[in-house]
């Protein structure tokens, strides 16, 4: 991890201290805490430079000196910061410190009793009924600060408590570390969330993204597990945390399955719903009870760690719910300040500051789009990628809506009209983005797909040594339609490769090929194999992960037919595919234990194609039971395609399609493979009537 981006003169002091480029002025810097004006928990320049520097008694940074973590000047400076920091802390929580001191009754009953009088704002019964997915990744990109490194900061007590209460915290910090198993370490487990998700993994990540009010959640933690005399604050706010998490970690896990992320996304979440209830009783009678029953002098202690754990929680919450009811972001952090935007942190890049940029690549979407057609979800994606390469979008809209999108993509891309005309307008806009970039390296995309930082640059690097790369598309979120539709591609992986809405190529290998028919329906296989057959090599990418949005159902059901006759370019499978309905009937009135055997078989298959090429990181375990449907679905869509292929092709965006893709053999070449072709492609000059330009 490197540090961070500084947030004001404070925090740029400190990493300034931090990198060796310049001394600290312990003056100065006390100075500069004595003069804001912000409060200590909303502080940004405050609260980044504490978290930074609390980070060197953790992993530390890569561009940061390792012994700089017992540094005197550095931990007189984290001193001077933690004075405000813990004097706000006292301050917001006095009164609720002295009503449960001055309470009556057995330390258990009073801490519970206290926990449970305290109102919460309703943030995981938001996520668990009304939360857009964006929301909720948000959300989880604000618990990995400290979920990544799950269990640290109180672990700091275990040295600091003796006798009972250190035996019960040992066996809490246990289970948070795997109880043995390296798979079960808490951590590791929300890492698989995040994974799950699209998001990235990397502990703090997404520390530019997060406002003050999340890191202070995390300092508080460090703060209080960092100092001896805190101790008893650090049991007390483990103990508050254990004891509110249990029903919230069950309703996020109701709100990732409600927006139909894959099953992995929700596993930590189960986990806990039965981990800390066991914990909070742990917690509170074995370790806060015991640690008070030896030293009644740490009551006020344990007190004041649990307020500020309450407190702090709410303040997080209030603030994401906040954001969320005005229509704006919660991640107010580095991401703010960077301009990045929202997306810039829920898609998995770092802000616009701290990217590499990939100036040798050009992201072509061609698209068409009606008037009503909500694009924000696009916008904030292309709004992202702005910020790693230059954007061609290439729309063959209605005059009124191109008007519209040109308003919204003008500052972000470079917005077109599409010159050339092709039956499947698709291709057309292919063509004219190509023809239109600068760039060495091209990434074509439908509107639906949805790269992250590390998908593209894993994509770009393979493109170094192929001429292109085809990634393996997942859908995220999940809809119910989409499981059903995801076992199509598990076979397709588990007998080969699938076929993806995006393709990698470098443009002087595209141009050569002088673009590619557009008189066919299946469009990308029209492109793979015009590249094949020109001699360039095609590197399918089956290990390489592309997120993209569900269709409606609509969408979803105009889509059976096409797909079925997308087949009839590959006749092979075509022949399969069209033995599935006399296999079927066959079974029923014959042999029904071979029908049962054959969805055993299929769904076996999905399987194997589900764990072929590290597929289980973004495939539920339950899309294979849904391979026997999909197949039965082939087996009648794909009488019905050559039935439509009989009377001259399917009907797609007004116009009929007759070819579903050319044999590789007859792609060969600048010549059109079509006896009269039916495109104007700006790629290629007219010859004549027969071997027209496309």
């Amino acid at each position: 991890m490197q540090l961070p981006s500084p947030r004001g003169p404070l925090s740029a002091a400190v990493f300034g201290a931090l990198t060796g480029g310049r001394d600290l002025d312990l003056s100065d810097c006390s100075a500069a805490v004595d003069s804001c004006s912000r409060c200590p928990l909303e502080d940004e320049d405050l609260q980044i430079a504490l978290w930074s520097l609390y980070e060197l008694h953790y992993g530390g940074f890569d561009d940061v000196d390792d012994a700089y973590e017992w540094s005197p000047p550095l931990l007189m400076a984290r001193q001077c910061l933690e004075r405000p920091f813990e004097s706000t802390l006292r301050d917001h929580t006095r009164g609720w410190v002295r009503e449960i001191c001055d309470s009556s009754g057995p330390v258990p009953q009073r801490l519970f009793g206290f926990v449970e009088g305290i109102a919460s704002p309703p943030l995981a019964r938001y996520l668990q009924h009304t939360a857009t997915s964006s929301q909720l990744l948000e959300f989880l990109i604000h618990r990995s600060i400290y979920q990544l490194k799950e269990a640290d900061p109180h672990s700091w007590a275990i040295p600091r408590l003796t006798g009972a209460a250190k035996v019960a915290l040992v066996e809490v910090q246990y289970d948070e570390y795997g109880a043995g198993r390296p798979d079960a370490l808490h951590s590791k487990m929300y890492a698989d969330t995040l994974a799950a998700c699209g998001l990235r993994t990397g502990y703090g990540a997404y520390i530019e993204a997060v406002p003050a009010v999340t890191l202070a959640v995390n300092n508080a933690m460090s703060l209080f597990g960092l100092h001896r005399r805190l101790r008893g604050a650090v049991v007390g706010h483990l103990a508050a945390f254990e004891a509110t998490s249990s029903i919230p970690a069950r309703r996020v896990s109701h709100g990732l399955r409600r927006l139909h992320y894959p099953e992995p996304a929700a596993a930590y979440y189960d986990e806990h719903v039965e981990a800390d209830a066991v914990h909070e009783q742990l917690v509170i009678r074995h370790i806060c009870a015991r640690l008070i029953e030896d030293d009644p002098s740490a009551l006020s202690s344990v007190a004041f760690g649990l307020a500020s754990c309450l407190l702090l929680d709410n303040r997080a919450a209030e603030q994401m719910l906040g954001a969320w009811a005005r229509g704006a972001s919660s991640s107010t952090g580095r991401a703010h300040f960077a301009g990045g935007g929202r997306m810039t942190a829920v898609l998995g890049l770092r802000p616009q500051a701290e990217i590499c940029r990939l100036s040798n690549v050009t992201y072509v979407l061609p698209i068409k789009t009606v008037a009503g057609t909500d694009h924000d979800d696009l916008t904030q994606y292309l709004t992202m990628l702005s910020a790693l390469l230059t954007i061609v979008v290439v729309d063959g809209s209605a005059p009124d809506v191109f008007t519209r999108n040109q308003t919204q993509w003008r500052p972000i891309a470079e917005h077109v009209r599409p010159r050339s005309k092709t039956p499947n307008g698709k291709v057309a806009g292919v063509c004219d983005g190509v023809a239109a970039a600068r760039t060495p390296f091209v990434v074509v995309a439908d509107d639906d797909v949805r790269y992250d930082e590390t998908s593209l640059r894993a994509v770009i690097d393979l493109l170094r040594r192929h001429d292109a790369v085809v990634p393996q598309n997942y859908f995220c979120p999940m809809a119910w339609h989409t499981y059903w539709d995801s076992a199509r591609t598990l076979l397709n992986r588990a007998f080969g490769s699938d076929f993806a809405g995006t393709t990698a190529v470098r443009r002087d290998a595209f141009i050569v090929t002088h673009g590619y028919c557009g008189a066919v329906l299946f469009e990308n296989l029209e492109l793979i194999r015009t590249l094949t057959a020109n001699g360039f090599d095609v590197h399918r990418a089956p290990d390489v992960f592309v997120a993209r949005r569900p269709p409606t159902f609509r969408q979803f059901a105009d889509q059976r037919l096409r797909q079925a006759y997308d087949s009839m370019s590959q006749p092979g499978r075509l022949c399969v595919e069209l033995g599935v309905l006399p296999m079927a009937a066959f079974g029923l009135l014959r042999a029904r234990r071979l029908l049962v055997a054959a969805g055993v078989t299929s769904m076996a298959a999905a399987e194997l194609g589900r764990r072929r090429h590290g597929g289980r990181r973004v495939f539920s375990p339950s899309v294979a039971a849904w391979a026997p449907l999909w197949v039965v679905e082939r087996g009648v869509f794909s009488w019905l395609a050559l039935g439509c292929f009989l009377r001259g092709g399917v009907r797609y965006a007004g116009a009929r399609f007759r070819k579903a893709a050319h044999p590789t053999w007859k792609l060969a070449g600048s010549q059109c493979p079509e006896p009269c072709c039916r495109c104007r492609i700006s790629l290629r000059t007219r010859q004549s009537d027969r071997t027209a330009s496309w």
